[in-house]
Formats: C-alpha cells, sequence, structure tokens
C-alpha cells in the first residue's frame, strides 16, 4: 500500500490502485461475522476513505499556509 503511494501524486486512479494493493498485505480470517472476501473488499474501502481524507486534509493545510 505504501509503495503503490510513494512519490505519486495523490490522484483518484492512484489512490485507488494502493487500496487494491492491500490485498498482498492482508488474510483476514472468515468466521461467522463475515467472509474473508468481504474483510478484503471493507479494507479496500476503508483505505480508500482514509487515504483519501488525508489528501483532501493536506491540501487544506497547505492552502492555509
Amino acid at each position: 500500500l505504501e509503495q503503490a503511494l510513494r512519490g505519486a501524486q495523490p490522484t483518484p486512479q492512484i489512490i485507488h490502485a494502493a487500496a487494491e494493493a492491500i490485498d498482498a498485505e492482508i488474510d483476514p480470517p472468515s468466521d461467522m461475522h463475515a467472509s474473508a472476501a468481504y474483510r478484503c473488499f471493507v479494507a479496500k474501502g476503508l483505505a480508500r476513505k482514509t487515504i483519501t481524507r488525508a489528501v483532501e486534509r493536506a491540501k487544506r493545510v497547505t492552502s492555509d499556509e
């Protein structure tokens, strides 16, 4: 995930690719509450949302200076 972002402009396409790369980093278990596939799906969504928010926050901080 980190390598997909390092040195790149955080465009929506780069953020999407970075979130998709999380599959190689995690191996969630399946249990009666959720399948491993669903947990991977949620992890990608959370990664995408978190990275997007961090980029937006950074843009606000730099525009305030």
